[in-house]
């Protein structure tokens, strides 16, 4: 009796994409070839996206813009706090209890 799906080598050898971090620089990139009228296609093939990633970049235009204007470097890509001073003594001394 046949399975309902063929096994076959093709459909083992396509592996799924891993998720990949998108800086801040490169969704401005998208917005502005955007704004400069280039399809979505094009930018994708250029910038080796997908075109969903290309149009949800365009959707949350205002979003990304606005994360840029109140972001120190355009090349960050995570936000990171740093951790108190008072924080900072209060840790070693509970690693220095006896």
């Amino acid at each position: 009796m046949s399975s309902k799906r063929p096994s076959s080598v093709s459909t083992l050898e396509k592996a799924k994409k891993s998720r990949k971090s998108i800086n801040l620089s490169m969704k401005m990139d998208v917005i502005h070839r955007f704004e400069a009228g280039e399809r979505a296609v094009d930018i994708a093939s250029a910038l080796d996206l997908t075109p969903t990633t290309v149009h949800t970049m365009r959707n949350n235009a205002e979003k990304i813009k606005s994360t840029v204007e109140s972001a120190s470097a355009v090349s960050a890509s995570k936000v990171t706090r740093t951790r108190n001073v008072i924080m900072e003594k209060n840790g070693e001394n509970a690693c220095n209890v006896d």
